[in-house]
């Protein structure tokens, strides 16, 4: 009888051994699709950042691009810099829509930029406002300055996965 317990004894302390590795084994396999979906989580949503940034970055080209159409007389019919404003507030929605926080500011200041640009240069009439050599070079600049400090943060933003 004691050779039966002890064979009892190993089938218990093999089946506790079995178990355990079991466990261990499936918090393992639970903890690495944990990390997996985050890296695919952290992916996803960089690419999603980029997409958005790179179409701010797109609508405020052709703002600026409107904006030179609308400096030359001959071609400020063709501008259409209300429509090339349009572009840069949706774009500024999808950013919003991605994130973080801390890019609402230098967004803000790209589409404050170009509404001003647009303000001032008499908006969606057409006709005959004139602005000096240097109120146009200031709206130029403004825009040029207020998407290079939106290029710093996206970059940053981009940079940090945690963010």
């Amino acid at each position: 009888m004691s050779e039966a317990w002890g064979m009892i004894a190993a089938a218990i302390l093999a089946g506790a051994f079995t178990l355990t590795a079991g466990v261990i084994a499936y918090r393992a396999g639970q903890r690495q699709v944990a990390d997996q979906g985050l890296i695919e989580h952290r992916h996803w949503q960089r690419q999603n950042r980029l997409d958005a940034y790179q179409r701010v970055l797109t609508t405020s080209d052709r703002f600026a691009r409107a904006m030179d159409l609308w400096g030359r007389i001959e071609t400020r019919e063709s501008a259409n810099l209300a429509q090339a404003l349009e572009e840069v507030v949706a774009a500024e929605a999808g950013v919003r829509l991605v994130g973080p926080d801390s890019m609402y500011t230098p967004l803000k200041a790209v589409t404050n930029a170009a509404g001003n640009a647009l303000r001032r240069t008499g908006g969606v009439r057409r006709g005959t406002v004139t602005l000096t050599t240097a109120q146009w070079a200031q709206l130029t600049q403004d825009l040029i300055a207020a998407t290079n400090r939106f290029v710093t943060a996206a970059a940053a933003v981009l940079a940090n996965p945690d963010e």
